[in-house]
């Protein structure tokens, strides 16, 4: 379903299949000014052999996606997205069952918002999985607020991967069910918040993290920064260089962690 200058609803009792290969492939797009809403998608999958990118759904230059579906599946050879707003664009999703995201070939997002743009989502669960660099939630210069009542978790097998990273004044609030970050052969980045965002993340079930070298939690930029963990912290970080940290606060931000602290993680700076 594509939208470009133009608005379209879509209103399914079904699923929505999207597959092939070429210069890129959507399920859901919206563009240039443009507005998608749609309700009654039960499942909606994505399957791109592209190195151009693979999206769920995508809103982009000032457009609007909003709907509702039981499930999202995207998977890829390149670059794989379950949502993305670009360019002052803005996403309304609800999704109550599983999102789902891979990528046999390059990197992996489960939400992405830059340039201006708002998210706001609930899912029932989200898994991000790639052989480059995975990212669970993203927000630069934009606006996010996602909850998740089951687990969110962010795999790669070669590369860095992050469950949250907050940039460049950029409000967040997230409400997770529990967050695992998982490196094999990279560094982990459990949640990083940074450059004067906003950010209130609450963790219901405990955060895990796991990787060589990284940082559990960083949290800097001012005391906007509210991050909660209920639930085990635990944060395991190998062969780390000698800035790896397992939780690290500066400048006013605030990090409570109510379920307690497991730490192994070699040449740690600061816990």
């Amino acid at each position: 379903v594509r939208a470009y200058s133009s608005d379209v609803k879509l209103a399914m009792d079904g699923s929505l299949n999207v597959s092939g290969g070429g210069t890129g492939m959507d399920g859901i797009e919206a563009g240039n000014h443009s507005k998608v809403a749609f309700t009654g998608v039960k499942e909606l999958n994505v399957s791109g052999d592209t190195q151009l990118g693979t999206y769920g759904v995508n809103a982009s230059d000032n457009s609007q996606v909003d709907g509702e579906a039981e499930s999202l599946t995207v998977k890829s050879t390149g670059s794989a997205y379950g949502v993305r707003a670009l360019k002052n664009s803005s996403a309304d999703l609800s999704v109550t069952g599983a999102v789902k995201v891979a990528t046999t070939g390059d990197s992996a997002y489960g939400v992405r918002a830059v340039n201006n743009s708002t998210v706001s989502a609930d899912f029932g669960s989200l898994a991000v999985s790639a052989s480059g660099d995975a990212t669970g939630l993203y927000a630069s210069t934009s606006s996010m607020k996602l909850s998740a009542a089951g687990p969110v978790s962010a795999t790669s097998a070669t590369r860095t991967t992050s469950g949250i990273e907050v940039q460049n004044n950029s409000p967040v609030s997230a409400d997770l069910g529990s967050l695992s970050v998982t490196a094999d052969k990279g560094a982990a980045s459990g949640i990083y918040s940074y450059s004067n965002s906003a950010s209130s993340i609450d963790i219901t079930g405990g955060l895990t993290v796991s990787g060589d070298g990284g940082t559990g939690i960083t949290a800097r930029g001012g005391a906007a920064h509210q991050i909660t963990v209920n639930g085990l912290t635990d944060v395991s970080l190998r062969n780390g260089a000698d800035e790896t940290k397992a939780i690290h606060a500066s400048y006013g931000a605030a990090i409570s962690l109510n379920g307690g602290l497991s730490v192994d993680v070699t040449k740690a700076t600061s816990v």
